[in-house]
This record gives C-alpha cells, sequence and structure tokens, in this order.
C-alpha cells in the first residue's frame, strides 16, 4: 500500500512542464510507431522523467491534488496487517498539516530555481 501511495503523491505534487509535454508529443509524432506523451509515460517511463522536468504546481492545483490522494488512500487498509494506511489520527492530523503548507504557499517551485 505504501508504494502505490508514495507514487501517486508524488505524481500529485510533482506533475510533468506542459511545454515539455508538448515538444515530447512532436517528437513523438514523428517515431514510427507514433508516441504520444502518455505512452511513452506508460512504456519508457525512465526516458520521458529524464527528458521532462517536473514542476510544482501553486497552490490552488497542488491543494486538491494531494487531498485527493490522501482522502483515497489514507483510509484504504493493507491486506497483510488489515489496518488503514492512515490508521491514528496522528496520521490524518500530519496530512491535514501537509494540506495548510501547500494552502499557505509553503510548498511551490521557486522561479529562480531550475530543476
Amino acid at each position: 500500500m505504501s508504494r502505490p501511495f508514495a507514487h501517486a503523491l508524488c505524481d500529485a505534487i510533482f506533475t510533468y512542464d506542459k511545454e515539455d509535454i508538448a515538444r515530447i508529443n512532436v517528437w513523438g509524432a514523428q517515431q514510427t510507431p507514433q508516441k504520444d506523451f502518455k505512452t511513452l509515460c506508460e512504456t519508457s517511463s525512465a526516458w520521458v522523467n529524464s527528458h521532462c522536468k517536473r514542476i510544482i504546481g501553486p497552490p490552488q492545483v497542488l491543494y486538491p491534488a494531494v487531498q485527493e490522494v490522501f482522502e483515497r488512500f489514507g483510509p484504504l487498509k493493507d491486506s497483510k496487517t488489515g489496518a488503514a494506511l492512515f490508521n491514528t489520527q496522528e496520521l490524518w492530523d500530519t496530512a491535514k498539516n501537509v494540506l495548510k503548507l501547500i494552502h499557505d504557499g509553503y510548498i511551490l517551485d521557486l522561479p529562480h530555481i531550475v530543476q
């Protein structure tokens, strides 16, 4: 459960740059067979990650994406232990604190730092 949660949270926080996606789609359309960005993500994720920067969106985009991941994965139960991923009030409080940091603008890309 923790691995899919970590991947979903990473994808919610670090989104692909739209200009890079467009550039990769143009390149993929010239390939034989043609490939779009989504297909490349599924078949060649390491290549995509080396050719497409990821950004942290503004709070109004980031907050609902991260909130959705918390709400989707938090109550899910582990098949071995039967315990929910967020199985204590402390874990739910931590999730709320992360969302507050996002809401207050503490988790964002700084414009002068290139990743």
